[in-house]
Order: C-alpha cells, then sequence, then structure tokens
C-alpha cells in the first residue's frame, strides 16, 4: 500500500489480518455515571487503562433505538459532556474484542458477529 517501509508497518498492523479492529463501546467503559470530562480526559483513558485509541463518538438518540451520525477525529475535543448517551470508536488490538450479550448488542445498536 505505501511505499514508505515505516507508513507501511503501520499500515500492516492496522489493516492486516491479526492487526487492530475498529469496535464500538459504551462510553460508560471509560467515565463514570454522571461524570462530565471532555473528549480528550476520555481519549487519554483508554490509552491508559485499556491501550485503545478513541477515535471518535456517536450519540444515542433519546429513543435508543436509532443513532446520530457519527464524529471521526472531533474538532471540539476540549468541551466536557456527559457520556452516558454515547458511545465510542476505539481502535484497539484484535485480542482485545468484547464480547457483547444479544440484550447489550440491542442496548447499543452493535451488530454481533
Amino acid at each position: 500500500i505505501s511505499e514508505n517501509r515505516f507508513v507501511n508497518a503501520i499500515f500492516d498492523d492496522v489493516l492486516g489480518d491479526h492487526g487492530s479492529t475498529f469496535d464500538v463501546l459504551p462510553a460508560s467503559r471509560y467515565a463514570e455515571s454522571g461524570e462530565k470530562i471532555n473528549f480528550w480526559q476520555l481519549a487519554q483513558r483508554a490509552s491508559v487503562q485499556y491501550d485503545e485509541i478513541v477515535c471518535g463518538y456517536v450519540y444515542m438518540t433519546k429513543a435508543g433505538h436509532d443513532v446520530a451520525p457519527v464524529v471521526l477525529n472531533p474538532r471540539d475535543k476540549v468541551t466536557p459532556r456527559y457520556w452516558g448517551k454515547f458511545c465510542v470508536v476505539v481502535l484497539r488490538d484484535s485480542a482485545q474484542r468484547t464480547t457483547f450479550t444479544e440484550k447489550e448488542a440491542l442496548r447499543w445498536k452493535i451488530h454481533v458477529v
């Protein structure tokens, strides 16, 4: 994919069959209920506690069965917010995949494969 060997090594890790995966996880994994923190703080927690990279988020609508558009690499990373109704898009090692129950998958609109 890349002529540059350093960039190619990154692509191999991210796009390879045993490399990293993108997962959508509840933001509650990184923020306590009722806690107000910004995106940067949330991303720092994911990095330090789980060795994961938070790439974006999606807001769960009040009805809980629909989602708003996914926000990747948000411009505003410093405004604090409550993360209770959010899911985050996370890049992590494929060995860390989370297994969701069908009930959890329905709650977060995650397609279980």
